[in-house]
């Protein structure tokens, strides 16, 4: 359901996430932020309208289980835990493939621990990363992602000069 809170929480992490636009373009954040930036124009998030966690310890307090990235919700009773990656150019496929699995079991595994925690939601998950390899869960979003951090790197390197 659809309450003040959920709206009130919802605007708050918005503000808190679109905040990140502003800065450097790289990174975890910036990648969040995008997404939230166009959340209606990628398939599945545009399902998911409102921010229900961002940055939010899995076991609170307990930092050593880790922290959901961002999970949405549809309002209802639809949730879609959101697990980001950001890889720096110049990294090996190697490496690359290790963490790109590693963020996608930690994906699972979030999803499974908020499922268990809410058993009346319905739990989905998925990853973003801006990496271009063929096995990227969201082309659509990448596309468009990469065109925004070019012209954003652009805004940015005037800013230094």
């Amino acid at each position: 359901m659809i309450t003040n809170e959920l709206k009130s929480l919802n605007h708050k992490n918005r503000i808190r996430i679109l905040s990140y636009l502003n800065g450097h373009p790289s990174g975890e954040n910036f990648l969040i932020a995008f997404l939230i930036s166009r959340l209606s124009d990628f398939t599945p998030f545009n399902n998911y309208p409102y921010i229900y966690r961002y940055e939010h310890f899995v076991r609170p307090p307990y930092s050593q289980f880790g922290k959901y990235d961002l999970i949405l919700t549809s309002g209802r009773k639809y949730f879609l835990v959101v697990e980001a990656k950001y890889f720096q150019d110049g990294i090996a496929k190697s490496t690359i493939k290790n963490k790109r699995s590693k963020v996608r079991k930690q994906a699972r595994k979030y999803r499974g621990i908020f499922q268990q925690h809410n058993p009346s939601f319905i739990v989905y998950c998925t990853t973003i990363t801006n990496n271009k390899s063929w096995t990227n869960e969201h082309p659509e979003f990448l596309k468009e992602f990469s065109k925004f951090q070019t012209l954003k790197q652009k805004e940015w390197k005037k800013r230094l000069f």
